[in-house]
Parts: C-alpha cells; sequence; structure tokens
C-alpha cells in the first residue's frame, strides 16, 4: 500500500511538471494572482490525472474543467478535455477541446495529432486532418504515429507516392508499423 501511495505521489507530482510545462502565459500586471490561479489549476490537472488513469472519466473531466475555470489559458487542460470527450464518444467536444489546446499552444504536438486523428477518422475532413498531422510532424519530425497517419490521409486523397513516403518514414522511425504500411500501401483511398 505504501509503495502504491508513493507511486501514486510520485506520478502527481510527475503531472504538475507536465502541467506546468503548458500552462499558458498570463499578463504580467495580475502577477501574482496569476500565479496562485495556476498553482491551484496545476492541482486540477494533476487530479483529473489521476482520475483518467483510474479509469474515472467524468471525474478526470471535472477535475479538467475546474482546471480551465481557474486558468483558461492553459492549453494542456483542454488537450485533457478533449482526450476524455474523444474516451465519452463525443467528438464534436473533444474537436472543439482539441482545437482551443492548438489555438493557446501552437507547438502541442500531440493536440494537433489528436485533433487531426478525430478530423480524420471520425469527421472524415481529410484536408484539415492532413494539415495538423503535418504540423505535429514539423513539430516532433520523429512522430511515427503521425507519419503513418499522414500516409492513411496521403491514401485517401489519392497521392500514393506520398503515401508511400510517409508510410516509409513512420517505419524508419518504428518498425513496429512495418505490416500496417504494406496492408495500407496501395494506390488510391483507404477502405474503412
Amino acid at each position: 500500500m505504501t509503495n502504491q501511495r508513493t507511486a501514486w505521489a510520485l506520478s502527481a507530482a510527475f503531472a504538475l511538471v507536465i502541467a506546468a510545462a503548458y500552462v499558458g502565459h498570463l499578463p504580467r500586471a495580475n502577477a501574482a494572482t496569476a500565479a496562485a490561479k495556476s498553482d491551484n489549476a496545476d492541482a486540477h490537472l494533476a487530479r483529473g490525472l489521476q482520475l483518467h488513469q483510474q479509469g474515472a472519466i467524468d471525474l478526470a473531466l471535472a477535475e479538467y474543467e475546474q482546471a480551465v475555470a481557474l486558468n483558461p489559458q492553459s492549453a494542456l487542460a483542454y488537450y485533457d478535455i478533449g482526450v476524455a470527450r474523444n474516451q465519452q464518444k463525443r467528438v464534436d467536444e473533444a474537436i472543439a477541446a482539441y482545437r482551443q489546446a492548438v489555438t493557446l499552444d501552437p507547438n502541442m504536438a500531440d493536440a494537433h495529432f489528436n485533433l487531426a486523428y478525430a478530423l480524420a477518422h471520425d469527421k472524415r475532413e481529410l484536408e484539415e486532418a492532413l494539415a495538423h498531422f503535418s504540423r505535429a510532424i514539423e513539430i516532433n519530425p520523429t512522430f511515427a504515429k503521425a507519419h503513418f497517419e499522414r500516409g492513411l490521409i496521403y491514401d485517401a486523397l489519392g497521392m500514393p507516392e506520398r503515401a508511400q513516403a510517409s508510410y516509409g518514414l513512420a517505419v524508419k522511425l518504428d518498425p513496429a508499423f512495418a505490416a500496417a504500411a504494406a496492408k495500407n500501401a496501395t494506390p488510391g483511398p483507404t477502405p474503412r
């Protein structure tokens, strides 16, 4: 039991570090107030992450939403809301949350990836999905899943040469994509 508590405490501390990295910039005129709000918002993010890891999605979502209420500039809070809403199959709300996350932090590769994934797989908005997969890759060139998904988009848009190149990069970065790339590396749209 002590080891489990220690692990959860370390997990919460780690979550706070991650959340702190993504907390938005607030005006300097309110620095003291902003710092207090940010710390409180970070605590809600950490609790939300713990609850999320335990499978309590609704409770985690409430914590993430409280974090946003305290710090509306927190891209990480919006990202986490997107993840939770996506798991609840509330795709439109997930997309809206991911859009807010990438607006607040245009360099959050995971938010671009998740937004693109939802747009491609749930909405079939392939052109916009392609732009966000490409942005995720621009931010993190070693993002193998983004290369693979971009290949799927290129296939669906009838661009087999570009699809092959994306699949090749995905496999080079992560050989686990080899079988999936071989299966999908065909000219024309990818069947769903």
